[in-house]
Formats: structure tokens, C-alpha cells, sequence
């Protein structure tokens, strides 16, 4: 068997995974998403690495990953998957970062701001901080960043220019004016998850459709 190549896989918090009201999983939208991202592995024989990008605290970011942790067990024993998160960033916090696993680090852009550049600069050097690191010892065969809002924007930019038709973007129905009209997106119907789980249907039917037409033309 073909060893698997990597798809990457960088998602926003509030919005996306969890649901901007609230800051809640919605925990059947989340199995469903875990449905399109093995659906995907298996039509392009890869394996996703998870990456979170979020300007939220550590500790804060240690109580969603800890539900994640269970969302992704759960699936895990029922498919005899194995999906984790492989690395998240969050607000830099220097005093007491030492004691937070060393999976979690902070980006040094996240602090407190009103300036909404300082998110943006963040949330695109940690893309480019893992893409680099994986890219130094494989091929990476996709690329995808999940988000809805103003402060995604540069690192769905660079995601887009790295990876060209191979870097992926998906929103939510309720992302930004300015997401929608600037960027080649998947936008799904739905908001948060709900519209992220569309969105990527819309990309595995476009997956499904291109390799029909090229089994066809090998016929």
C-alpha cells in the first residue's frame, strides 16, 4: 500500500468549531465533520494533521482542547480512527506558559489588543510556523483553513498562495462580508460547524466529480 501523504488542517475557534454564541461544540456537528475529514483521507489517501489558531488564553485554550480530547476519543473507538490535535496557539502568556503542554504555545502577536492586526500577524505566522516544519520533512498534499472572520484573512491568504488549488478554504455562512468577496472559499450553508460541514461536502463532491472524469477518460 501507498504510504499516506499530509493533509494540514488549521481551524479558528469561535465561529467555526465552536459556535460564536457561546463558545459551545456542537457535539453531533462535530462527528459529522469527523464523517467529511475521513471521507476525505480516504479518496486522497492522506492523513490530516489538526491545528488550532485562536487568540483565546492558555488556560482557556487547554478547557476546549480537553473537550476535544473526549469528542475525538469518542469517534476514535467507534471508527478506529486515531485524530488528535497536533498543535494550538493561543494569547501569549510568558509568566506561567512553562507548565501548559508542549503542544500548545503561544504566538507572540496574540496579545491583548484593540488593533485586530496584531490577531491577523498571529494567526498567519503560526500557519507559517507549521507548513515550514512539516514542509522541511514532507510533502504536503493539502492544506486547509477553516475560519469566518477579518482577522483569518492573511493566513487564508497565504494558505492560497502557498498551496494554490491544494490550499482550501472553508466558512461558515456567517463569516465576514470581506471573506466572502476576496478569497477562493467553500462556503457552506449553515452557520459555525453547521456551515463548516457543508462546506466541506462541497469539496469532497468536487473531489468525487474531478476523479470520475479522469477514471473516464483512462477508460
Amino acid at each position: 500500500m501507498n504510504k499516506k501523504g499530509i493533509t494540514l488542517l488549521f481551524s479558528d475557534l469561535e465561529g467555526t468549531l465552536l459556535q460564536e454564541s457561546d463558545r459551545k461544540c456542537n457535539s453531533h456537528n462535530f462527528y459529522l465533520f469527523l464523517d467529511k475529514i475521513n471521507e476525505f483521507e480516504k479518496e486522497t489517501n492522506t492523513k490530516t494533521i489538526f491545528n488550532i489558531v485562536s487568540p483565546l488564553e492558555p488556560r482557556a485554550m487547554l478547557d476546549v482542547i480537553k473537550k476535544f480530547r473526549s469528542l475525538f476519543g469518542n469517534y476514535n473507538r467507534i471508527h478506529n480512527t486515531c485524530y488528535g490535535i497536533n498543535c494550538a496557539a493561543c494569547e501569549d502568556n510568558p509568566n506561567d506558559f512553562s507548565r501548559y503542554p508542549n503542544y500548545i504555545f503561544p504566538c507572540l502577536s496574540f496579545r491583548k489588543s484593540d488593533n485586530l492586526s496584531f490577531y491577523e500577524i498571529g494567526k498567519e505566522n503560526f500557519v507559517k510556523i507549521i507548513v515550514e516544519s512539516f514542509q522541511a520533512k514532507n510533502n504536503i498534499d493539502y492544506c486547509f483553513y477553516m475560519g469566518n472572520d477579518i482577522n483569518d484573512v492573511k493566513a487564508m491568504e497565504y494558505v492560497n498562495s502557498v498551496f494554490k488549488e491544494k490550499g482550501i478554504i472553508l466558512c461558515p455562512e456567517n463569516s465576514k462580508t470581506m471573506i466572502k468577496q476576496n478569497l477562493q472559499y467553500f462556503c457552506g450553508k449553515g452557520h459555525d460547524l453547521a456551515g463548516i460541514v457543508d462546506a466541506f461536502n462541497q469539496v469532497t463532491n468536487k473531489l468525487f466529480k474531478e476523479k470520475n472524469k479522469e477514471d473516464d477518460g483512462i477508460r
